[in-house]
């Protein structure tokens, strides 16, 4: 679980900084609108795969 927990984490990082620029807001405020909406994704796409590898 440990490689999905990482690579959600690196796909965050990577992504905030580009949110911030298309909607032209500091990374505070991309950061604030992420966490609402990515991290529900995030903890799903990560439960999904973990039980996905375990097949």
């Amino acid at each position: 679980m440990s490689y999905q927990c990482r690579f959600q984490g690196v796909l965050l990082i990577a992504i905030i900084p580009v949110i911030a620029y298309l909607l032209g807001v500091s990374l505070c405020q991309a950061l604030m609108m992420n966490i609402g909406v990515d991290i529900g994704v995030t903890i799903f796409i990560t439960i999904y795969a973990f039980f996905y590898n375990l097949t």
